[in-house]
């Protein structure tokens, strides 16, 4: 076998670990962009081999993933940087359910507001 088809097959048998762990249906034919060990589609989620390995290699709880890439999506409404998935695990700083829940509220606020701002200035414009 040649080195190519060994890392392919290593990934695909860390995908098989991984779905059967936390539950999804295995289709190794899902790497996005056919680049086995890159990013792959599992339901709604999105996950890179680095993930995936973490997540098998420490055998970690799918409640545990599952809070990490809720963070990591509010991070990127947000505009902020997240944590890797092996950097969470070891307890690297973050905010709290807390302060993201305030930020996703004054982001709203704002974004209301903007919106308010485009309908005033069109209502301005169309009076000349």
């Amino acid at each position: 076998m040649s080195l190519k088809s060994d890392y392919i097959n290593a990934c695909n048998a860390y995908l098989k670990a991984f779905c059967e762990m936390y539950g999804f249906d295995y289709y190794p034919d899902f790497w996005i962009g056919d680049e086995v060990g890159g990013v792959i589609e599992l339901g709604d989620y999105f996950v890179n081999i680095n993930t995936i390995r973490t997540s098998v290699d420490r055998n970690v709880p799918r409640e545990d993933f599952v809070k990490w890439y809720d963070y990591c999506m509010d991070c990127g409404t947000l505009d902020i940087p997240s944590p890797n998935f092996d950097s969470w695990l070891r307890g690297c700083p973050r905010m709290s359910d807390e302060e993201i829940r305030e930020l996703m509220e004054r982001s709203h606020e704002i974004e209301k507001m903007k919106e308010e701002l485009r309908k005033l200035i069109e209502e301005k414009q169309s009076e000349f």
